[in-house]
This record gives C-alpha cells, sequence and structure tokens, in this order.
C-alpha cells in the first residue's frame, strides 16, 4: 500500500480538538520529523510524552506539514523516513482533494 493512501496514527501530547495540536516531532541532524505509526499499538511507544492519538491518511500528514518538517514512520521500529525536502516535493504535487 502506498504511503499517501494509507491510515496512519499521529501522538499528540495534547487532546485533538480543543487544543491546539501537539504532535511528536523527532530531530535528526539538521533535519526535524514528524513521528507518525502504522499502529495504535506502535504510538504506544510514546504515550508518555503523547497519549493522545488522531488516525490520518498519509496525504494528510503530508499535506499538512510545515516546509521544514519531513515524516518518519514507526521510529525506532521497521520503518521510513521522508525527508523534508521529498515531502515538499510530494506535497506540491499533491493533487487537489476531490469533494466526493
Amino acid at each position: 500500500m502506498r504511503f499517501l493512501d494509507a491510515e496512519v496514527v499521529v501522538p499528540s501530547g495534547k487532546p485533538i480538538g480543543g487544543e491546539p495540536f501537539s504532535p511528536v516531532l523527532i530531530d535528526h541532524g539538521v533535519d526535524r520529523y514528524l513521528a507518525v505509526f502504522t499502529t495504535l499499538r506502535g504510538a504506544g511507544t510514546v504515550a508518555h510524552i503523547a497519549p493522545f492519538t488522531i488516525s490520518l491518511t498519509g496525504r494528510d500528514v503530508i499535506a499538512g506539514l510545515d516546509d521544514d518538517v519531513g515524516v518518519v514512520v514507526n521510529p525506532g521500529g521497521n520503518g521510513f523516513h521522508i525527508d523534508p525536502r521529498l515531502a515538499a516535493t510530494i506535497r506540491a504535487n499533491l493533487d487537489p482533494p476531490r469533494a466526493d
């Protein structure tokens, strides 16, 4: 399954909805990455700092990133990363959302 179409779990340090979203950001060298997980169990590895979660598609994650932030999928496990420059390129080439 392609990442853009997959549903991922995004942990947050604050409740989703009423508070500003507070995702887990990981610095690696000069780059910053948003941590996302393919399972709720995986997101449990950061529950001590981010006990709340929201499920989003990879497309929604990429579309919502700042230009200087990438994505790391399943940090510390069997995952992968999309560096900030590649994420910006993908975002620039996303089709506009369709009204269903």
